[in-house]
């Protein structure tokens, strides 16, 4: 388990240091699949000072990734001619 989470985490660090608007779409995929997989691990400790410090962790990271996300101009599909 912790494995899978690991490898996730290593990918969307790299996904960060591509930098680029594709990379943090990637970057969100793999977000979402570390919270997916870690949740059950919460759950099972929930008073566990790393269960609580990486859950406080987490909502930051998501509450700058909607401001982020926000502020990133949308790709429009090019015009019809």
């Amino acid at each position: 388990m912790w494995q899978s989470i690991e490898n996730e985490l290593a990918a969307a660090d790299q996904d960060v240091d591509r930098g680029s608007l594709d990379a943090m779409q990637d970057f969100q995929l793999h977000w979402k699949a570390v919270k997916l997989r870690i949740a059950p691990l919460w759950h099972a400790n929930p008073q566990a000072p790393w269960v609580i410090k990486s859950q406080i962790l987490g909502r930051v990271r998501d509450d700058l990734s909607g401001r982020c996300c926000r502020l990133v101009p949308r790709q429009s599909a090019p015009p019809e001619i």
